[in-house]
């Protein structure tokens, strides 16, 4: 875990804090010394380093946090178009899709499924193309695994690694945004300040009736501030193709084992269905 939603990936990045690097340095020990980690979705945000392409640095507050959060252990390295929370992104109001994907975690109603599971996050199901050429999706008897995506990022291998790195799984060869089951369209937020005042206000209440986790409260803020209008610029995911699910040894006599893994296994998925905005 670790992700976004907890507030991990973003606190992590703050180096300056002597508790967050010993807190660094004690995972790096342990896996140096033949100890396992897994990452899934901000798990992995916590682990690797972020790129967001060859024509751009990491440039807004959550890219920069993420990119110092890394914990220095793994090769590979976090991809993101853009990332930025939708409230406090500078171009929100000119440019509202550039928050990235960030939009599938903070943009859906809480909500009950008709099985009576209530659903706080967002995110949908989508088909992972896993690699049966390793051990364990050999005997696999489908050629995708479908698996609840949060927002996560892709991966990328370099090309020269320095340890052995297993891909497992890759994204949908159709993007996110290409498939319309799973696109989704920017909103600009126009409510100012009394409607974020009043959607925390909100949000705690309804923390408080649920009896939910006060972390959640800035994912339910954003929800519940209403006066959001609805614009026709997509989320563009640029994941198609990308590694989802990685494995790598890390490079010493102990060899540590690093699971990479940006959707959420342990979330519950559906079949079929779409998203309605």
């Amino acid at each position: 875990g670790g992700g976004v939603g907890d507030g991990l990936s973003i606190m992590k990045g703050f180096n300056s804090s002597l508790k967050v690097r010993r807190w660094k340095k004690n995972i790096k020990k342990y896996v140096e010394n033949g100890g396992g980690c897994i990452g899934f979705c901000g798990g992995t945000s916590l682990i690797t380093p972020l790129t967001t392409g060859k024509n751009r640095k990491p440039t807004t507050f959550v890219e920069r946090q993420y990119n110092k959060s890394s914990l220095g252990i793994s090769s590979v390295t976090s991809y993101y178009k853009y990332l930025a929370f939708p409230l406090f992104n500078l171009f929100q109001w000119s440019h509202p899709e550039k928050i990235g994907t960030t939009a599938y975690v903070f943009s859906f109603k809480p909500g009950v499924t008709k099985d009576g599971k209530r659903i706080n996050s967002g995110g949908a199901p989508i088909d992972l193309k896993v690699n049966k050429n390793i051990p364990i999706f050999s005997d696999y008897p489908d050629e995708t695994l479908r698996i609840r995506w949060w927002g996560g990022s892709a991966l990328i291998v370099p090309k020269n690694p320095d340890r052995e790195i297993s891909i497992l799984a890759e994204y949908p060869k159709v993007d996110l945004h290409e498939n319309k089951s799973t696109r989704i369209h920017a909103w600009k937020y126009t409510g100012g300040i009394l409607g974020l005042i009043f959607g925390f206000f909100k949000a705690l209440r309804f923390i408080k009736e649920n009896k939910l986790n006060l972390l959640e409260s800035p994912m339910l803020t954003y929800y519940f501030a209403g006066n959001w209008k609805l614009t026709d610029k997509i989320i563009e995911s640029d994941l198609a193709n990308k590694p989802a699910i990685t494995a790598e040894i890390y490079p010493n006599e102990n060899k540590g084992r690093i699971i990479l893994c940006t959707t959420h296994p342990e979330y519950m998925i559906w079949q079929d269905g779409h998203i309605e905005e």
